[in-house]
């Protein structure tokens, strides 16, 4: 089997090849499945001519060689791995051998035997046609080996300086996967900011034959996740239209995108703090800033599935207590109970006789208001109010509470535990009709802590004073501005299962028109008197 084997490194044929093997065939067909007519030299050299031959010869039909795999793997491993670090010598690549030791279920005892051995010799500075083999083999030892094993031959491999680039990151990948802690920061430093290691990473993840295993890919971390999304993401646009007929590199920028998109589908599906944290840092971002919008998504998801894992029933007293009108036992009884607050401060700013709506105005010498206050003045002026209702129950109110990517939400209403946030604009604000998509509920609901619950709170001061939507006409009053704010909502973030979850509240503080006698003085007023 000696000769055999360094004949075929060499590419030349050894004469009794296909008549050996074309015999064995014919054999194996009358031969009882049971019987092995062969001894162990003859099976070697069976195995040696047909590592060499195989395109010419059955591969998985083989009888004789399916027998072999099960009775004797260890045969099967030793010829495996001489005929491998011959051609590996040779500067070859073994690949259909290698390929099977991963993908082939009878040869799993065989990979545990030889998997380890090739990975140890094979050759640091491989060749480019090489690295498909390498992937092969980390695969079938990511599969099948001893994981022990496994990383004290990466740690060998490692500290090899002269290991070049494609190389280092399949190493490197693998302990990723065995290794997380002592890995994660290595991989990060060797290619972050490096364009074509990354590539080669992306290439390395998504290739249909890359180098992670999908059961390990479904045991990964939220760290791991992070970093991968963060590394991959960089350099790869996210695909939206349907994958037509394009070039290699066009279909390998697909499955780069693709597998980013199955991290982030993977990491919102994670209900602990640690991946809202992760997703809070990634979609907050600049240099991921094209995935935003996946990963806003993602983190609203996420917080959906972390308020379910975290749910927990209120006991028999917090029940009572809400039946009786007196504190809030969840998220939803605090968001309904200010809500409920908020209006009836709104219905005593246009309906009592003290004008409270003039607290929200700057005015003239006379009293009479001149242009809306600050933003600051006017939440200041309905905070005082609200906390005057809600204190009593022991609930707080603070401004500006602090939420997810470091920002705040004009008011914070929170009550043991849970909290919801109030986001406050006036009407003439320029981002009036983004403000619920693009603050309130990306930023602030993503919290746990607020169930998603949200109130999306409006100063109307008149008409003339409401900033103009980007389609259509300004509402005519309060009321239709209210109404029209709850259209941009969709049916999840209108209502959950009853109760809405993000709550408009549009509160009229316009100067009512003016009576007989007011109306009166102004006109006397205008004509000079």
């Amino acid at each position: 089997d000696a000769k055999i084997i360094r004949l075929g490194a060499e590419d030349q044929w050894h004469p009794l090849a296909l008549p050996f093997l074309a015999g064995l065939e014919e054999i194996f067909r009358s031969a009882p499945a049971d019987a092995w007519p062969l001894d162990e030299k003859q099976a070697r050299q069976a195995l040696a001519f047909h590592h060499f031959f195989h395109l010419f010869t059955p591969s998985r039909g083989s009888q004789w060689r399916n027998a072999l795999l099960i009775s004797r793997p260890e045969i099967v491993a030793d010829i495996l791995i001489r005929s491998a670090r011959s051609e590996l010598r040779h500067g070859k690549m073994p690949e259909v051998s290698l390929y099977e030791l991963e993908f082939s279920s009878d040869h799993a005892e065989v990979a545990r035997l030889a998997v380890l051995p090739l990975l140890k010799t094979f050759p640091v500075r491989c060749t480019e046609g090489q690295l498909p083999g390498l992937r092969y083999l980390l695969m079938a030892a990511l599969l099948h080996c001893d994981e022990e094993a496994l990383q004290e031959l990466l740690k060998k491999k490692l500290t090899h300086q002269s290991m070049n680039l494609a190389q280092q990151i399949y190493w490197l990948a693998v302990g990723l996967l065995v290794s997380p802690g002592s890995y994660i920061q290595k991989l990060e430093t060797y290619i972050a900011g490096r364009q074509r290691r990354m590539w080669r990473l992306a290439e390395t993840v998504a290739d249909r034959h890359g180098l992670f295993p999908q059961e390990r890919i479904q045991r990964m971390d939220v760290p791991v996740l992070e970093l991968l999304i963060r590394l991959i993401g960089v350099s790869y646009q996210p695909y939206d239209p349907p994958p037509e007929p394009r070039s290699s590199s066009s279909w390998s920028s697909i499955a780069a995108s693709r597998q980013v998109e199955a991290f982030i589908e993977q990491l919102d599906s994670i209900p602990s703090p640690a991946a809202t944290d992760a997703l809070e840092r990634l979609s907050s971002n600049e240099d991921l800033r094209s995935w935003r919008s996946r990963l806003l998504n993602a983190a609203y998801w996420q917080s959906a599935v972390r308020r379910e894992a975290e749910f927990r029933h209120c006991t028999i007293e917090q029940a009572v207590q809400t039946l009786d009108n007196l504190k809030p036992a969840n998220a939803a009884d605090l968001a309904a109970l200010t809500t409920e607050h908020l209006r009836e401060i709104a219905t005593n700013i246009r309906d009592s006789n003290t004008s409270d709506w003039r607290q929200y105005w700057n005015v003239d010498p006379h009293n009479r208001p001149q242009y809306p206050k600050p933003e600051d003045g006017c939440r200041d002026a309905l905070l005082s109010d609200l906390r005057h209702g809600l204190t009593p129950l022991d609930i707080d109110a603070q401004p500006e509470g602090r939420y997810a990517d470091d920002k705040r939400a004009d008011i914070r209403v929170s009550f043991r535990g849970f909290n919801v946030p109030v986001e406050i604009k006036r009407s003439n604000h320029r981002d009036l009709w983004r403000g619920v998509r693009n603050q309130l509920i990306p930023r602030y609901t993503r919290d746990p802590g607020t169930g998603g619950y949200g109130i999306y709170l409006v100063f109307w001061f008149g008409r003339e004073h409401c900033q103009t939507p980007e389609s259509g006409r300004r509402p005519r009053d309060a009321a239709e501005l209210a109404e029209r704010l709850r259209e941009t909502l969709s049916r999840d973030e209108a209502s959950r299962e009853g109760a809405r979850k993000i709550s408009i509240c549009v509160v009229d503080v316009s100067p009512p028109p003016p009576s007989g006698a007011e109306a009166h003085g102004t006109e006397a007023e205008r004509n000079g008197a």
